[in-house]
């Protein structure tokens, strides 16, 4: 569910980008982004990875799993945000390439933040599902 959410809003985001230059070969385009929705699924799945095993720690609070989750899964955010950056200044001219950058910054940005909470809502959902509230 989180993969499938945040995938489906970061290849609208980027795919509006990638009218703004129609002169990127098509094989060079899909190359790029392949290596986007690679990378955003890897960062998902370490983000999953790292919180399911603290859903029953009804002690943490999911806004604290999801952080930690975060921290851990660093580096492959970081390979999501070059991925990012790739794609976006790919698709512009050299002229707005400092430009694409900053907004491939804010949208690895928001896709950390959105990404964060699904986990948090992925974690309350499951605790409520099990019966473990901690009520």
């Amino acid at each position: 569910m989180v993969r499938g959410v945040a995938l489906a809003m970061a290849v609208v985001v980027v795919g509006g980008c990638a009218s703004m230059q129609p002169g990127v070969p098509q094989p060079q385009r899909e190359n790029l982004q392949g290596k986007l929705q690679t990378s955003f699924g890897a960062y998902q799945d370490c983000m999953v990875a790292e919180s399911d095993p603290y859903v029953d720690v009804l002690s943490a609070p999911p806004a604290d799993i999801a952080e930690a989750a975060q921290g851990a899964c660093e580096s492959t955010f970081k390979t999501y945000e070059t991925a990012v950056t790739h794609y976006f200044t790919a698709v512009v001219s050299g002229s707005g390439r400092d430009a694409a950058r900053h907004r491939a910054r804010l949208h690895a940005a928001d896709a950390a933040l959105q990404t964060r909470r699904q986990i948090i809502g992925r974690i309350l959902g499951q605790r409520v599902g099990s019966g473990a509230t901690g009520d």
